[in-house]
């Protein structure tokens, strides 16, 4: 699938299966899962056919930065968390994120990247800098694999061992991509709103309606 796909449906992954009910863990799952949805396409070069992934890696970022501005303004607990983890944990997870994306970019596309190994190991760095964003994280990584593996180009799930594997359903760029972008973009639209709704009124009216039971 395309990067913006991967980007919103990365969103959808976190929210849905990390269930957030606070500001703080809402703001955890757009930012695990915007990273978690993109990063796996680390390995992808420029100039290679994949026009719009550099947009969906300046777009996750853009969404990172201004969630942790908006965690700081209303004081949800992320950079609370990693103040009281202590700075060198996070700079050992932030060093092991960088050289496993160097690895990865120089690895052929598809392969490292899109693996059980690659999980694991993205996961576990992640999980050094932040053990509440973490399974957001590790969910929209999945959801990148779960996703390509639908394409007619195969991924090497079982990386370093075996070959790789794809259910030839649909084409990475065509209109089951879009489907799901745009379903990505809706759902991504109502967390927001979700995001909102925690932020003003989950206080005053706690039994109000759950985003999750809609």
């Amino acid at each position: 699938m395309m990067g913006k796909t991967h980007l919103f449906m990365g969103i959808t992954a976190a929210a849905v299966l990390t269930r957030p009910d606070t500001v703080g863990g809402c703001l955890a799952a757009l930012m695990g899962g915007a990273v978690g949805g993109v990063l796996s396409d680390i390995d992808v070069k420029p100039g290679k056919g994949r026009r719009d992934d550099p947009d969906a890696r300046v777009m996750a970022g853009g969404i990172c930065v201004l969630a942790l501005v908006a965690d700081y303004l209303m004081g949800s607990g992320i950079m609370a968390e990693l103040s009281a983890r202590g700075w060198e944990r996070m700079y050992l997870g932030l060093g092991c994120l960088a050289l496993l994306c160097i690895l990865g970019y120089f690895q052929p596309h598809r392969e490292f990247t899109h693996s059980f190994l690659a999980l694991i190991l993205f996961g576990g760095a992640v999980g050094l800098i932040s053990p509440t964003i973490q399974p957001a994280f590790a969910a929209g990584f999945f959801s990148h694999i779960v996703l390509d593996i639908l394409n007619r180009r195969p991924i090497r799930l079982l990386f370093p061992i075996g070959t790789g594997f794809c259910l030839k359903l649909c084409y990475a760029d065509k209109t089951v991509n879009r489907a799901l972008m745009y379903f990505g973009i809706m759902f991504t639209a109502l967390f927001y709103l979700y995001i909102i709704y925690l932020a003003c009124y989950k206080v005053a009216f706690p039994d109000s309606l759950d985003f999750y039971s809609i």
